[in-house]
């Protein structure tokens, strides 16, 4: 069984920009509580409070853990307490998109099933090669090119 989760350099990055969003925010709605009046205040409060929650909430329910074996493709939700499970039999295809930047290739693995697709990367996800070849082994035909 191939297990890919998320990065925790990834986590780590996202949650330290998180942080700073909140906390910016956070300073900026004290600084109001105690009765500053200036507009920049009002403008960061309402930009960095709505965007660190968004992007919180965000991360939070759409962590999963993808594990790829047995004929079958697994997605769990652990904040929304949810798994998902497809028979590669379901799978209608799958393809890895390819995007040169100039520090690097970023790549992504879409799986595309009747009611839902799911994403990975290779700078967010770990085991990434490990579930292509799976895929290139077991559901070759169904690459989309």
């Amino acid at each position: 069984m191939i297990v890919s989760k998320p990065k925790k350099q990834a986590l780590f990055s996202l949650g330290v920009f998180i942080l700073i969003c909140l906390g910016l925010g956070s300073y900026n709605l004290l600084l109001l509580w105690r009765g500053s009046t200036w507009f920049f205040n009002y403008l960061m409060a309402a930009l960095f409070v709505p965007l660190g929650l968004i992007l919180l909430l965000r991360q939070l329910f759409n962590y999963k853990i993808v594990s790829v074996g047995n004929n079958k493709i697994q997605v769990w939700y652990p904040l929304r307490w949810q798994v998902r499970r497809w028979p590669l039999t379901d799978l209608q295809y799958w393809q890895e998109v390819i995007i040169q930047t100039r520090t690097g290739v970023f790549k992504q693995l879409e799986i595309q099933f009747a009611n839902n697709v799911v994403k990975i990367s290779n700078q967010e996800n770990t085991s990434y090669l490990q579930v292509l070849q799976y895929l290139q082994k077991k559901a070759a035909r169904k690459r989309k090119k």
